[in-house]
């Protein structure tokens, strides 16, 4: 059976128990094999999805006086 880039759809070729994309070596897709075991660069810890941003409750009263 054979293989697709599923970024540009063009076939794989098998290298070292690796398929990859023949388009990638001239710059013409962004899919890299060798890429797919690492985790995401941009990973949170504790496997949170969201930005860091501050919940506590704030009031806006006492800066408007």
């Amino acid at each position: 059976m054979k293989k697709f880039c599923p970024h540009c759809h063009c076939e794989m070729l098998e290298r070292a128990n690796l398929y990859i994309c023949p388009r990638n070596a001239i710059g013409d897709c962004v899919y890299d094999a060798m890429l797919i075991d690492e985790p995401p660069r941009d990973a949170q810890p504790f496997g949170s999805a969201r930005s860091h941003f501050d919940e506590r409750a704030t009031s806006f009263d006492s800066q408007s006086k």
